[in-house]
């Protein structure tokens, strides 16, 4: 019924269009009420648990305009919408840099005990509707720097994780270390850092951070 519903979503506003689907509607919120015929919709819709499909058809073409950028009306206040970055903004194909990273071996006893150089743990998470991220830099079994990140509600874990890719890269520039490992249980962060033709904006960032430390040396290592 809803069936590229975000194409023909502007015909609800008439009315003869909404009379027809709660016509049909109404036939489908009696039944799953078992209640009488004379049941007016509106109560058979409230004891069904059913939104009117007007609506139900506006929320698809919401959602669609969404998710293809066309629509910003959702966001809240003062927030923008993620886009990755324009062609233009990007590297020439030629100079475009993929980072790489190595798979913690979980079979070995002591996986963390041939990691030369400091070690900087990152994790994203969202619970109970709060998104945040956490950093720590241990260096000989010792931690010696730890940061908490709050993002806005509406960030996914994935961006969390990104974001604190992006701080610990960054944390790594104003250090003086030449050596430094980043451990992140995020694969699939990591899958799109190797990816040079990315455009996401934190990728973009962090490899930007990256071309500046040419004296220094990063290994972005899952631990799984």
């Amino acid at each position: 019924m809803m069936y590229a519903s975000n194409a023909w979503a502007p015909a609800t506003e008439l009315e003869m269009i909404r009379s027809a689907l709660s016509s049909l509607q109404r036939g489908f919120a009696i039944k799953i009420c078992r209640a009488y015929r004379t049941v007016s919709l509106t109560s058979a819709m409230i004891l069904a648990g059913l939104l009117p499909l007007d609506l139900r058809i506006r929320e698809a073409e919401a959602l669609y305009k969404a998710k293809k950028g066309l629509s910003m009306d959702y966001l809240p206040p003062g927030k923008e919408l993620e886009k990755d970055i324009a062609n233009t903004e990007r590297p020439h194909p030629a100079k475009a840099m993929s980072i790489e990273y190595e798979l913690v071996d979980e079979s070995d006893p002591d996986p963390l005990g041939k990691i030369a150089g400091p070690q900087i743990y990152t994790d994203g998470s969202k619970i109970n509707g709060r998104v945040g991220a956490a950093i720590t830099w241990w260096t000989n079994d010792t931690e010696s720097e730890y940061q908490t990140l709050s993002l806005h509600p509406s960030c996914s874990v994935y961006q969390a994780e990104m974001y604190a890719l992006y701080r610990a890269v960054a944390m790594v520039k104003a250090s003086r270390e030449k050596v430094v490992n980043i451990l992140s249980d995020s694969r699939s962060s990591l899958e799109l850092l190797s990816n040079p033709r990315t455009g996401h904006p934190l990728a973009h960032a962090i490899r930007k951070v990256q071309e500046t430390l040419t004296l220094k040396e990063k290994k972005y290592v899952s631990t799984g």
